[in-house]
């Protein structure tokens, strides 16, 4: 074993605060921590502590249309990411592989929208746009433009934006979906920006 086994513990925390007949806020949080074991051969994964929450809006526009209005912010675990160290004994400078992994947790935030219409005979459209931003928590080794060395957070923003089309079936045993994101990223690492375009179509039966 290579200390991979672990334990996740999580302690919720929720909140709704009706606001009108029509509208609520909410709060879904929750506080983790995940424990490793002892591990062997030296590698032993560091425990990680973090915490999920999302604070939103809804409004319901018509009997129809909903609008749910979300800001979330959570700290999610990196183990994985790559140890590098800097070696001035070179000339240039050189960033060195150490091909040891280490825990290196990121700061994942989005703001975003979901407004839902429901059309006659259970089919429905949602629209989410949003912003999103990963940070990276600890600083890394990079070279600048013009050759200098520095050390800073890994910052990814991107726009994202997805559309889903929705159908149950009236007794509830069939659905299907087509939907269609687009993901614009942005990093201030090189070879870090990123366009995606991802469409999909899913079935299910319910029973």
């Amino acid at each position: 074993r290579n200390g991979a086994d672990s334990s996740l513990k999580s302690v919720p925390f929720n909140i709704i605060w009706q606001f009108t007949a029509k509208s609520h806020f909410f709060l879904q949080s929750a506080y983790n921590w995940r424990n490793y074991g002892s591990g062997s051969n030296g590698l032993r994964f560091a425990d990680f502590h973090g915490y999920d929450a999302v604070l939103g809006y809804r409004f319901n526009v018509t009997e129809r249309d909903n609008l749910t209005i979300k800001f979330e912010r959570s700290l999610e675990e990196q183990q994985l990411q790559i140890e590098n160290i800097i070696d001035f004994s070179q000339t240039p400078t050189a960033i060195e592989n150490t091909g040891t992994a280490r825990n290196n947790p990121y700061h994942w935030t989005q703001i975003g929208i979901d407004y839902i219409h429901q059309f006659p005979r259970s089919f429905s459209v949602t629209f989410s746009p949003g912003w999103q931003q990963v940070r990276f928590r600890d600083r890394q080794p990079l070279f600048g433009e013009d050759g200098t060395l520095i050390n800073k957070h890994q910052t990814i923003d991107s726009i994202r934006m997805e559309i889903t089309g929705r159908y149950s079936a009236p007794n509830g045993w069939l659905f299907g979906e087509l939907s269609y994101s687009y993901q614009d990223r942005d990093s201030n690492f090189p070879n870090g920006d990123l366009v995606k375009n991802v469409g999909s179509v899913s079935m299910g039966l319910s029973f």
